[in-house]
Order: C-alpha cells, then structure tokens, then sequence
C-alpha cells in the first residue's frame, strides 16, 4: 500500500511537453517518438507517445503542459543559406512535411539547435512564416562528402584493371583519394547573419584598390535608381577650371581650409593627385540624407 502511495505520489510531479507542427501531416504517421540515423536510414521505435497520458498519469489527475520558457527564444540567430534545400527529395528527414524548402541566399531564423542531425527554423520575410526542420551544418557537410566519395568510387571502378599488382596499386591510390576528398571540400553550409535596426538612410561605402571599377558600380546605380542613390559631390585644392562651377562637380576650397577641416576630422576619405587634395566631406553626406 505504501508502494503504491510512493509511485503515485511520483508519477503525480511529473510534467509532460508534447512539441508538434501545426497542419502537419506527420501528427497521424508518426505517433511515436523515433530517432533517425543518416548513416543507415533506419529508425528506432521507442514508446508511443499516445500511450504514455493512460501509461503513466493516476487517476483523479491531470496532465498540464508546462508552457515554453522564453528565456530560450531572447537570443535570435539569423543566417544565410550558402545551398538549396528540398525537403521532398530528401530522404534522410523524418518528416518530410516538417522540413522548410529554401534557396540560396534565404535569410532563416534558426530557433532551436538542440537536435545534432536538425535544427527548427523559419524563412525570415515571409507571410507565413512558420517554423520547420533544417539540415544541421553537421548533416550537411556529412551528406556532400558521401557524395563526393561515391562519385570518386565509381571513377575510380570504371577505370581500374584488376589484374596482378594493379589490384594493390588501384586500391593504395582509392584510400588516398578517399581521404583527400575531405581535405578538398570546402563547405560553406549557413553564414550567420546579424538584423540590424531600421534606420533613416544608408550610406554606400564602396572600397578597393584603384582600377577594380568602382567607378562603374557607382556611375550604374546612379543611372539605374536615381531616386534612391545620390553622390557626394566632393571637395577639392585645385583651381577650377574655365567650364566649371562651384559645387556642380566639385567644391573648390583653399588647401589651409582643407587641411584644417581634416585636422577637425571633417572628411570621410581624402586624398592628393598631381599636388591637389580631394575629399569627400561628411557634411556633404548629411545635406544628402536630409534631402531624402
């Protein structure tokens, strides 16, 4: 009697979380919990879930489920897929109805990490967003390297002769195939990302060594989206010439003036050019910016 007291007053502190995907077809096809290999595809059927409210809950009690701890979800993490992703093609998923197809260049919100082989995430951006399984980096790299490795398999076969010594010398130059094939691949799988605040406007810095064209990628998107980009005018030492107005092309400003307001850490880049100064001063910038 008191054994059954013991047990009923231990299994009465449990609490039961039961996670599922709303719409889900998978909710009728997998009521048990299963844990899928990627190396075999084969799965390993513990209890049904079903089973465990009548299984374990005493009589005269209720099974609450405890709410999910928001602590978990304060820490947002965003990347960008480097591959695509079909999950009706894949067949190592175990659900393919849980998975979320995306692109190359998709923004996901990773949610959960806590699975090795499937992280829970959604497609950033969209309307109806809603939170699905992901192929972990692990899985990934794990799933292009048995590719790479049997497509290397079958080369090799096709061009083998399995007469004599060539037998040893073909399987010596397999093995170190096979082992240079993870030396050579160079997976990017996601690339975490970070979301930025909303700000008033954006300012375009473009870098890079003289000649690379960042003339032309400045000149196309001033042609091609007038009403969103706008150049900097810039200033310069050098006397103007004949055809030239004052803040059309240029700012022209006597070079102690320059100097002074670069000592005043006025310019956002300056530079010489057959004995002149040019610059591009961050008041010019904010005058842009307030035109909107």
């Amino acid at each position: 009697m008191k054994f059954k007291k013991f047990v009923a007053a231990v299994t009465s502190s449990f609490i039961f979380e039961f996670f599922y995907f709303k719409g889900s077809s998978c909710e009728k096809e997998s009521p048990t919990t299963s844990r899928q290999s990627p190396a075999n595809g084969h799965s390993s059927i513990n209890s049904s879930i079903l089973d465990l409210p009548s299984t374990i809950q005493p009589k005269g009690r209720q099974i609450v489920s405890r709410p999910p701890i928001k602590d978990k979800m304060s820490v947002k993490i965003y990347v960008r897929a480097q591959f695509e992703y079909d999950p009706s093609k894949d067949e190592l998923i175990p659900c393919k109805e849980a998975g979320i197809r995306f692109r190359v260049g998709d923004i996901i919100q990773i949610i959960s990490k806590d699975d090795h082989n499937w992280w829970q995430g959604k497609l950033e951006n969209t309307k109806n967003g809603t939170a699905g399984l992901i192929p972990s980096p692990e899985l990934q790299e794990w799933r292009v390297a048995c590719i790479a490795m049997e497509k290397t398999k079958q080369e090799q076969q096709a061009s083998c002769t399995w007469f004599g010594k060539k037998k040893k010398q073909y399987k010596d130059k397999y093995l170190a195939k096979h082992n240079a094939v993870f030396d050579q691949l160079d997976l990017v799988t996601y690339e975490e990302v970070v979301k930025l605040p909303a700000f008033k406007r954006k300012t375009l810095v473009l870098l890079g060594a003289h000649g690379v064209g960042r003339r032309h990628i400045k000149n196309t998107l001033i042609t091609k989206h007038p009403d969103r980009f706008a150049y900097p005018i810039p200033h310069t030492t050098r006397p103007p010439k004949k055809d030239e107005e004052n803040g059309k092309n240029y700012y022209f400003v006597s070079h102690d003036q320059m100097m002074q307001d670069i000592s005043n850490n006025e310019y956002l880049e300056y530079g010489s050019h057959e004995d002149a100064m040019y610059g591009t001063r961050l008041e010019t910038i904010r005058k842009i910016h307030q035109q909107g």
